[in-house]
């Protein structure tokens, strides 16, 4: 498991799949703000019971992680200051995904990102 740089993304690699999700911390810091605004009212019950429905909706949909299966994946690699991972069927995982205004993908430092390929690399022949 590698953070990014920012601390805010976390990439997990297990025998069976490569996750990203938002980091514990994160995912901590975004629960303290939603847990203020749920305590907020608005002096309307159904304004308040809406309100905290969709909060209680974008909190479940945060604390998600977006998976690709070992297999799935052809290769990792570090090229220009960015992962780049790519699939069997020729595309690229998590290609076009920003936190701010930088690429996920090169938001992790070369050491943690080079780790992280050689322990993919390890999984990846063990599977095979």
């Amino acid at each position: 498991m590698i953070e990014n740089e920012s601390g805010e993304i976390t990439l997990l690699l297990t025998a069976s799949h490569v996750s990203m999700r938002l980091s514990d911390e994160t995912l901590e810091d975004i629960s303290d703000d939603l847990d203020e605004a749920r305590e907020e009212t608005s002096g309307s019950k159904f304004a308040d019971t809406v309100k905290n429905t969709v909060l209680d909706k974008v909190e479940n949909m945060l604390n998600k992680q977006v998976n690709y299966p070992t297999e799935n994946i052809e290769r990792i690699t570090w090229e220009d200051g960015r992962m780049i991972f790519t699939m069997e069927d020729g595309g690229e995982a998590w290609d076009g995904i920003w936190v701010g205004d930088d690429s996920v993908l090169e938001s992790f430092s070369e050491d943690d990102a080079i780790e992280f390929i050689q322990e993919f690399e390890t999984v990846k022949a063990a599977g095979q």
